[in-house]
C-alpha cells in the first residue's frame, strides 16, 4: 500500500530534515460482500477445532451459536448445514428470578465430528 504524501508534509517539522521512506505495508483484501455468509461459516468450522488444539490443548466436537428469531432468520447456518435445534425461552443464564427478559432465540449447532453424541455423553 503506497500512501501519497504531498511535498511539504515530508519534511520534519521539528527538525526540517526530510523524511526517509521505509518498509513496505502490504495487506490480502477479501472482497466480503460478495462471498456468502454460509462460505465463510464452513471455513471457519474447518478452521476452528486446529485452532482451538493449538490454544487449549483439544478439539472441539460441536459448535453452537444463537440467532436473534425476532430479527434474523438463520438463514446463513442453514445454507451452512447448521442444524437448528430448538429456542430459547428468552433469560439469560444469569435470571434466576425471571426478571431480566432477553430476546428469544433460535439455537444452531454444527457437528464437527461424527461421533459427537458419543463423545459428548461419555464420563471421560
Amino acid at each position: 500500500m503506497i500512501h501519497d504524501v504531498p511535498d511539504n508534509e515530508r519534511i520534519c517539522s521539528g527538525c526540517g530534515a526530510p523524511y526517509a521512506a521505509f518498509g513496505e505495508e502490504t495487506s490480502d483484501q477479501i472482497d466480503w460482500q460478495v462471498l456468502p455468509a454460509s462460505y465463510i461459516l464452513s471455513r471457519v468450522a474447518r478452521r476452528l477445532p486446529g485452532d482451538w488444539q493449538l490454544a487449549y490443548g483439544y478439539q472441539p466436537v460441536l459448535l453452537e451459536t444463537f440467532v436473534e428469531s425476532a430479527r434474523f432468520t438463520g438463514a446463513s447456518y442453514r445454507a451452512a448445514n447448521w442444524i437448528r435445534v430448538g429456542q430459547t425461552k428468552g433469560r439469560g443464564k444469569l435470571d434466576r428470578y425471571n426478571q431480566y427478559a432477553l430476546s428469544v432465540t433460535d439455537v444452531y449447532l454444527y457437528p464437527l465430528h461424527r461421533n459427537y453424541r458419543s463423545i459428548l455423553a461419555s464420563p471421560d
